[in-house]
């Protein structure tokens, strides 16, 4: 009996929920590059590639997400279980 309550923290699996997107420059229509992804409370993070993709693994489909770029409004998008979140970025002049 012992024995099961140490294996049982191994075995139980946490929900993860696998989001991804691609981010555009507002103004030109172009993929952005270097674009931080994150959500609020969570340790994780991902940066978008050169064609402006992104993929993170998130706990819970209820989060928001954030996206920042140095000279860019910050976005934040409520997930509301989907599993695709794209963003437009507007740049800060």
């Amino acid at each position: 009996m012992l024995l099961l309550c140490f294996l049982f923290p191994l075995t139980a699996q946490e929900n993860a929920y696998r989001v991804s997107g691609c981010v555009i420059s507002s103004e030109t229509g172009r993929a952005m590059a270097g674009v931080r992804i994150t959500s609020p409370h969570v340790q994780v993070a991902a940066m978008t590639d050169t064609a402006g993709r992104y993929e993170i693994i998130l706990p819970s489909l209820d989060l928001p997400l954030v996206a920042e770029a140095p000279d860019y409004s910050t976005q934040v998008v409520p997930l509301k279980g989907r599993t695709v979140v794209d963003f437009s970025m507007t740049a800060v002049f």
